[in-house]
């Protein structure tokens, strides 16, 4: 089968099981993991646990309300704790129950209700980014189903310790997706890493600090003054506070020869503003690489509004596309070097059967078309052309 022709399957079957009622959030099928192989199966004499299918929101309002649709055919008891993560449980409930059935739970102001009766509770959080909810079955002959589930709560953290510790990032500084070497290695494919080097959305300075110990003259911009501190603190003060929606080139010291926008874009009002601004900073035959979400993605045609892009309170731009990036920056004056998706942007870790689909999409060949066509984060690598034709002074009060 040529890979045209293999590429159209998937296609179809992807499709044809975003229809069903079993993905992602809430499959029917049971979740077994092998080693290092993850997996979806139909076949209860594989599964060495039980989990429970339910439904449940992802991405929720701070005013809780978490409709957990519970699916099967049995009777028995329902456990039901809630919990910020990496603390006891300030709400615990057990009822009894036939399955199928919904739990909603709801928060009105200071109280909590299950199913409309009012629960006991600890003090509620004030201003939790997530919340766990772990769910336990157990059947009048003693089996047991499960779920553990994560909420994303949109909260207002602020631009300062809040949005790096806990609003956005569990930890920024140990992020997995913040990997300061590779992030330059990948720069180093398509220009000598020397010269001037700028990262637009430095945060606290990671990469700044990594351009500079490889030579380069690196500084940074961010519009979050707690983040400038910290970066100021690791880059000897070579990070300063900006908002690319009102900057303009008067602001900058050009030229650059490498300008970073890492994870920056999608939270500009302006963003293709922004990569004509960063074009005119250029040196000619300079580079810039912009990693961002691609709202076209396979999951986010799943998720709707549960998808991850939607869940950070500070993306003012949740819309961009690959495809957009890619039009706005030929728009802009650039040549296209390189473009690539990939990923599943899988923020609910907790939940097994969540997890073991991302891995599943992650895996070839399904991993063909989140390369091409569906994946969740779009990287892109531009080049200013070595010559520019003239163009009309921009006007940066747009």
């Amino acid at each position: 089968m040529g890979g045209e022709a293999l590429k159209r399957l998937l296609r179809h079957m992807l499709w044809k099981l975003i229809g069903k009622d079993y993905i992602p959030l809430n499959p029917d099928w049971d979740v077994i993991t092998r080693g290092r192989d993850f997996g979806l199966v139909g076949n209860a004499s594989l599964v060495s646990r039980r989990y429970l299918p339910v439904t449940y929101p992802f991405h929720i309002e701070p005013d809780w309300h978490i409709a957990y649709q519970m699916r099967g055919s049995a009777s028995g008891q329902l456990r039901f704790a809630l919990s910020i993560p990496d603390t006891e449980p300030f709400c615990e409930v057990e009822i009894r129950t036939t399955l199928p059935c919904t739990w909603l739970v709801e928060r009105r102001g200071e109280s909590l209700f299950g199913n409309g009766e009012l629960l006991t509770t600890g003090p509620l959080p004030t201003s939790a980014a997530w919340l766990h909810g772990d769910l336990e079955f157990t059947t009048a002959a003693g089996e047991k189903l499960i779920r553990h589930t994560s909420h994303r709560v949109r909260c207002d953290a602020g631009t300062g310790a809040g949005y790096f510790h806990g609003g956005a990032y569990a930890d920024y500084e140990t992020d997995p997706g913040i990997a300061p070497d590779a992030i330059l290695d990948r720069l180093a494919r398509h220009y000598a890493l020397e010269g001037r080097f700028l990262d637009v959305g430095c945060a606290t300075g990671l990469v700044v600090k990594a351009a500079q110990r490889r030579g380069m003259d690196a500084e940074g911009v961010d519009f979050s003054d707690w983040a400038v501190g910290k970066a100021n603190t690791r880059t000897g003060g070579r990070c300063r506070v900006l908002d690319m929606d009102r900057a303009d080139a008067t602001d900058f010291q050009p030229p650059y020869n490498i300008v970073l926008m890492h994870s920056v874009i999608e939270h500009f009002t302006k963003p293709e503003r922004a990569l004509r601004l960063v074009f005119d900073l250029l040196a000619p035959g300079g580079i810039v690489f912009v990693q961002t979400l691609n709202a076209d993605s396979l999951l986010h045609r799943l998720l709707q509004n549960d998808w991850a892009g939607y869940s950070d309170y500070t993306h003012r731009s949740p819309w961009i596309t690959a495809r957009w990036l890619e039009t706005a920056a030929l728009r802009s004056g650039f040549e296209v070097v390189e473009i690539a998706l990939n990923g599943v942007w899988n923020e609910n870790i907790r939940d097994e059967v969540w997890r073991s689909f991302s891995e599943l999409l992650q895996t070839h060949p399904a991993s063909v078309l989140l390369a091409q066509e569906y994946g969740d984060i779009t990287e892109i690598v531009l080049r200013k052309p070595k010559t520019v034709a003239m163009r009309n002074a921009l006007d940066w009060s747009t």
